[in-house]
């Protein structure tokens, strides 16, 4: 048990990476790709739908760099450290599936 916040903050970490790269991968791709004579990333709610996004991978960013913060110090508690967990998975999921759609939007 006494191991459970250093676990949790673990996977919360690789929720994080994870989206950083979708999201990296997302924008790569909108600016290639084109679709009615522009790239997406140029059209308005690919923009919007981005913004969106990089706010939710941003929060998780600082919440995640706070854990290790207090895993470092010794003052992460089991109750932080599955919050994070939590928070982090349930939007990487959404993350994910936003990105997914801009890919899936043009698929032909």
């Amino acid at each position: 048990m006494r191991d459970l916040p250093y676990e949790r903050a673990l996977l919360a970490l690789g929720g994080v990476a994870g989206m950083e790269y979708a999201l990296q991968l997302t924008v790569d791709y909108t600016r290639t790709r084109k679709a009615f004579g522009q790239a997406l990333l140029e059209m308005q709610n690919t923009r919007f739908k981005l913004a969106e996004v990089k706010t939710q991978v941003h929060i998780a960013r600082v919440f995640i760099d706070d854990c290790i913060a207090k895993l470092r110090d010794g003052t992460l508690d089991t109750v932080t450290a599955s919050m994070a967990k939590l928070w982090i998975t349930d939007t990487q999921c959404r993350v994910m599936d936003e990105c997914l759609q801009l890919f899936a939007a043009t698929a032909t």
